[in-house]
Parts: structure tokens; sequence; C-alpha cells
């Protein structure tokens, strides 16, 4: 009888948390619908990572097609390329990473 119990009472907390994590879930998208609604920039979005192409910028264009989102993905953060070569020219040399770096990129030895 008193392994029924701890069960009984096990099942019970674990619908608790699943409901309380439930209730999370939907507040947060709630929150972020509104600002949506509300016509916050592009830019704040992308800035998050919240573009078209997100599944959280999927779930506020069906609820708000209005919505604003980005449709581009963030760019990639800044690169480190290596110098691997001592030549003059040609792949690996400085020469070469130089003409491949973008601004922001490092270069090491």
């Amino acid at each position: 009888m008193k392994s029924s119990l701890t069960h009984s009472k096990k099942n019970s907390h674990t619908r608790t948390v699943h409901t309380i994590f439930l209730l999370a879930a939907c507040l947060t998208l709630l929150v972020i619908v509104s600002v949506a609604l509300r016509g916050v920039s592009v830019d704040a979005f992308s800035k998050v990572g919240i573009t078209e192409q997100s599944r959280v910028g999927q779930i506020i264009k069906r609820i708000a097609p209005s919505a604003k989102l980005s449709s581009v993905e963030k760019a990639a953060p800044f690169a480190t390329l290596a110098v691997t070569s001592g030549g003059d020219s040609g792949a690996g040399t400085l020469r070469n990473q130089i003409a491949a770096a973008a601004s922001g990129d490092t270069i090491i030895f």
C-alpha cells in the first residue's frame, strides 16, 4: 500500500512540474508576441537570433503575421585564420590569409 501512495505522489509531482513548465513557456511566448505586435524594430529581434527562419520566429509569424522579423540569419562571428606556410604566395601564406580576412577577423601564426 505504501508503494502505491509513493507512486501516486511522484505522478502528481511530475504533472505539477509539467504544468508549471507549460505555463512558463506560454507566458514567454505571449510576451514575445506582444512585443512583436507593438512594432519592435527588426534589429531588436535579429540581435537575439529571432529571424523568420528560427523556430520562435516561425511561431511569431503564425500568431502575428504582421510582425516584422528579419529574413536573414545573423552573420557568423569573427573568424580566426591561421598562417600555415612561410611561402610568399599560395594557400596558408600570410598574403593569402590577409586577402581572405574580413573586418574583425584574427590572423594567427
